[in-house]
């Protein structure tokens, strides 16, 4: 039984020292690192913390504008309020135009033109 069990840890030995000659071949001591930019991606999530951000304060506006639209008590007040309405709705969808890019026909001024039709 010893026997085996030395034979066993000799071999087990033997595999992991291969193994680490094996690594030192592929990755000698005085090799330096390869350094990967990270700004990129860095750049590209600071984009979209940016973007998140005006989404969520344009969100807020719109809130804000129909809280105001519904507490409208003359038809002045309320057709005023519709004008803004109409231009924060513009500059929101300018705004997603610029986020998202022209690929949603949606967007891109097509509407309903390039949607499949199905029964």
């Amino acid at each position: 039984m010893k026997k085996i069990l030395a034979l066993s840890a000799s071999v087990l030995f033997t595999l992991l020292a291969g193994t680490a000659a094996a690594n030192e071949e592929h990755h000698p001591a005085d090799a330096k690192p390869v350094v990967t930019s990270m700004s990129e991606p860095a750049k590209q999530s600071a984009q979209l913390d940016t973007q998140m951000q005006q989404m969520n304060q344009m969100m807020k506006k719109m809130q804000d504008m129909h809280g105001k639209m519904m507490s409208a008590k003359t038809t002045k007040e309320c057709q005023n309020l519709m004008g803004e309405h109409m231009k924060m709705m513009q500059d929101g969808m300018a705004m997603m135009q610029n986020m998202g890019g022209k690929s949603t026909s949606m967007m891109n001024g097509n509407g309903a033109a390039d949607m499949p039709m199905t029964k």
